[in-house]
């Protein structure tokens, strides 16, 4: 996880891999809304060229 931001009762961060482990962080809390986005192809073809292994 990199990018952490709490503000107030919004949070926001970017997760390579499993999801497991902060939904489960979550679940202790109200969840109102979860947004999950995928980064652009462009960037995961750009990162895997350069050996960039957290880009996914």
């Amino acid at each position: 996880m990199t990018g952490l931001e709490v503000h107030g009762t919004r949070l926001t961060c970017q997760l390579a891999g499993s999801p497991d482990a902060l939904l489960r962080a979550a679940t202790r809390h109200t969840i109102t809304g979860i947004l999950a986005t995928e980064p652009p192809l462009e960037d995961l073809f750009h990162a895997y060229y350069i050996g960039d292994s957290d880009a996914a």
